[in-house]
């Protein structure tokens, strides 16, 4: 208070709602006894170093530094501030703003504006756990989804009251813009290890339900690559893991109608059928469907492309969504038919497959694609449609030029196998005792591989140079592999899309496998 004193010849001036025991007289007798602290980390508040705070048994008083010449222009700040919390009602409801009559060393009047709650426990002195942290959350949220306000995400910025209800308790708000400080906060959690495996569990479905519930898949997108690019100490990646696999099986639950059959449990699978890049076809895809029941495998991992250039979208969809053993991610035509959201570098020909696919899908199939989780994360392995160092999880491809960085990715997130879709081609990328390179072998062992990316190449459009569809089959505890590839009904297919009179282009691809 060196810079200032109160002056008790002018009385303080309240702003906000009666609170017993609290009056102008009780904040000036307050003031005058009581020098206030510094704010500063290591504190129970750790706010500005610019703001003073007070805290008896029965208040919490925060004064910020900058005095003002007269009560008008404190009371018109107030008054803005005291509109955007009525607004967004995320601070304590016994919040008081009140304008303080100070003296500043040569004794010219001055108003310095502050606020009085009841003192609450905050998160950052305290073990945070998932219900406390979620309640944040949701309140971070709805002022960003329902106001376009961005609150101050971080421990030391919210309280708990007695009854356990978790309040905003910095002054400032901002215009959102990005959840940038979202994935900041999140990976400052991990860093700090101040969540657990079961928390960020619950944490993550919640997480991705919001999102979804928001009609924001993108930003659940950009999430989870924010939170992939943290560097841990080892003892915080298996937390990590947990989250990201949360956010990854929960991440759209927009409807309730069959998510467990979307999303196939690979948790104890052995063998599993790698297929990728169905694109409509449904004979081909009848094909390898009918292949993989000889096959004696434990999961199918379905690596994105449902849709887009065939002529079969809803019977593809139907086909894969009423099997229980199925597990399908996102790819980026499954994307665009459902969000509209094109990526640079489409062909015209993309583009048209997307809007005709989209007007042959019924709701229930829009919304079973929009549910799609983007990846999918096992403590061993990761499934992308696109690239593991894509930061949309299906637009970068997996090739010649590509896959040492994207080798160089795995081993820096401690992942030994991807397993991608996207581009049309059987192939296999090792990394073995410290070389990288292709293997071109048919079947194999990857048991002394340290790090893959396996494709299986495409179902419905493969590009390898001759018609047929394409699929691997994997086994988990071996690291067995093998790729096939089946003759089908192409001339089915070819019919079908004559009969919608589909591009020339379309078609011709498909008969060259190109």
């Amino acid at each position: 208070m060196k810079d200032w004193r109160p002056d008790p010849e002018r009385g303080p001036v309240l702003h906000g709602p009666a609170v017993p025991d609290f009056d102008a007289d009780e904040l000036m007798a307050l003031m005058l006894a009581n020098a206030p602290q510094t704010a500063g980390h290591g504190e129970t508040y750790a706010g500005r170093p610019a703001t003073r705070v007070l805290e008896t048994a029965r208040h919490f008083l925060k004064l910020q530094a900058q005095p003002l010449n007269d009560a008008d222009s404190a009371a018109s700040r107030i008054a803005t501030h005291r509109a955007i919390e009525r607004q967004l009602g995320v601070h304590p409801p016994d919040k008081i703003w009140f304008a303080l009559p100070v003296c500043d060393p040569m004794d010219r009047p001055l108003w310095l504006m502050g606020n009085r709650t009841t003192p609450l426990r905050i998160l950052d002195a305290m073990e945070p756990g998932a219900d406390r942290l979620q309640s944040m959350l949701e309140r971070y949220f709805r002022a960003a989804t329902e106001h376009g306000k961005a609150l101050d995400l971080s421990l030391s910025n919210f309280g708990v009251d007695a009854e356990g209800t978790v309040w905003y308790v910095d002054d400032d708000v901002y215009d959102w813009q990005d959840d940038h400080g979202l994935h900041d906060f999140l990976g400052l959690l991990l860093r700090q290890g101040r969540i657990s495996s079961a928390t960020a569990q619950i944490l993550g479905r919640w997480l991705a339900n919001a999102l979804v519930r928001a009609e924001r898949p993108s930003a659940l997108d950009e999430l989870c690559q924010a939170l992939r690019d943290i560097v841990l100490p080892a003892a915080q990646a298996p937390v990590l893991v947990q989250l990201l696999s949360a956010l990854s099986r929960s991440g759209a639950t927009m409807t309730v109608e069959t998510p467990e059959k979307n999303r196939a449990n690979t948790a104890g699978a052995a063998r599993l059928a790698l297929i990728a890049d169905v694109h409509g076809n449904l004979p081909a895809l009848e094909a390898v469907l009918d292949f993989i029941a000889g096959q004696a495998v434990d999961r199918i991992l379905v690596l994105g492309d449902v849709v887009g250039y065939g002529p079969h979208p809803q019977a593809c969809v139907d086909r894969l969504r009423e099997r229980d053993d199925v597990l399908v991610i996102r790819g980026n035509h499954d994307n665009a038919v459902v969000t509209g959201e094109i990526s640079g570098g489409t062909t015209s020909l993309a583009n048209w497959s997307w809007q005709w696919s989209r007007e042959r899908l019924d709701e229930a199939a829009r919304t079973w694609l929009a549910d799609l989780p983007c990846f999918h994360a096992e403590d061993d392995w990761l499934a992308v449609h696109g690239a593991p160092v894509d930061a949309s999880f299906f637009n970068a491809y997996v090739y010649r030029m590509s896959y040492e960085d994207n080798l160089d990715n795995l081993q820096q997130r401690g992942i030994p196998l991807c397993f991608h879709g996207h581009t049309h081609l059987q192939q296999l990328y090792c990394r073995h005792r410290g070389r990288d390179a292709a293997w071109d072998a048919r079947e194999g062992n990857l048991s002394d591989v340290s790090h893959a990316l396996l494709s299986p190449g495409s179902v419905g459009q493969p590009r390898c140079g001759e018609p047929g569809a394409e699929l691997a089959i994997f086994d988990l505890q071996s690291r067995e592999y093998r790729f096939h590839r089946l003759a089908y009904d192409i001339e089915r297919t070819l019919h079908d899309m004559r009969r919608f009179a589909f591009p020339n282009g379309l078609i011709e691809r498909l008969q060259a496998g190109q």
